[in-house]
């Protein structure tokens, strides 16, 4: 009735058994890996995000930029039209 031998005297179950321990610990590294790259994924998009506020923020500071020299053009414009209308009067 019971005489099956026991597991570690049957090839095929220590076989199987270790097939069993080596697939837990696969599933326990991929699960490592998924959660490793989970972070990661994270930390990138965080990353990004500032990158692209620091973006955003470097165009602003351009488009500022631009317009004081745009500013500072009309201004020596203007003075050198009062300069012209100063000299071409008597």
């Amino acid at each position: 009735m019971s005489d099956a031998p026991p597991p570690e005297n049957n090839l095929i179950l220590r076989q199987l058994a270790e097939i069993r321990r080596e697939n837990r610990e696969t599933q326990e590294r991929q699960a490592r890996v998924i959660e490793l790259l989970g972070r990661t994924n994270q930390k990138i998009d965080d990353l990004v995000a500032r990158m692209e506020r620091g973006l955003s923020e470097v165009r602003s500071d351009i488009v500022l930029l631009e317009n004081k020299a745009l500013s500072a053009i009309t201004d020596v414009a203007r003075v050198v039209a009062r300069m012209d209308e100063q000299e071409m009067t008597p």
